[in-house]
């Protein structure tokens, strides 16, 4: 079992899975929408996969994100995309990903609702913002041939 982001070897990441994610917005919760690894071999392209039995075989996920309302209360629609009254979409690196949620949240007809142990989870994280801040930005850098790091031109997380 991995236990760093509670995926056990029984029950692989996969599709509709609900996980604790930090994107440049901050700390959210996601709904898995879809999951994207690298084939094998050196040139093996990306592709959809129905499942990741390890976190580190994933390169991107798509996901919906979720924004805390009100203490167990995620919105579906956040403040990213309330401008135009539309739920928020978004490809994240594996890195992004904290954990799964131990329990699957209750979904309402304005988003969804967390479980006590679960939203626990999420506070705990959320004192952390600024140390996962740092972590994402170091995430983002790449190294050079020498050794040293630089930015990653994308900028995004």
């Amino acid at each position: 079992m991995n236990d760093d982001v509670r995926i056990p070897a029984l029950c692989p990441l996969k599709v509709d899975d609900f996980a604790i994610v930090y994107t440049e917005w901050g700390l959210r919760i996601s709904r898995v929408i879809a999951i994207y690894s690298k084939g094998g071999g050196k040139n093996g392209k990306h592709a959809a996969v129905d499942k990741a039995d390890v976190i580190a075989g994933v390169s991107y996920l798509g996901v919906q994100i979720y924004q805390q309302h009100f203490h167990r209360h995620f919105r579906s629609i956040p403040d990213a995309t309330s401008v135009f009254q539309c739920n928020h979409f978004a490809f994240l690196p594996s890195t992004a990903l904290f954990c799964l949620l131990s329990s699957k949240p209750n979904l309402t007809h304005s988003g969804l609702e967390l479980a006590p142990a679960d939203l626990t989870d999420f506070d705990i994280l959320s004192t952390a913002l600024p140390q996962l801040a740092e972590a994402a930005k170091l995430f983002r850098k790449r190294t050079s041939r020498n050794g040293a790091t630089q930015r990653d031109a994308e900028g995004d997380f």
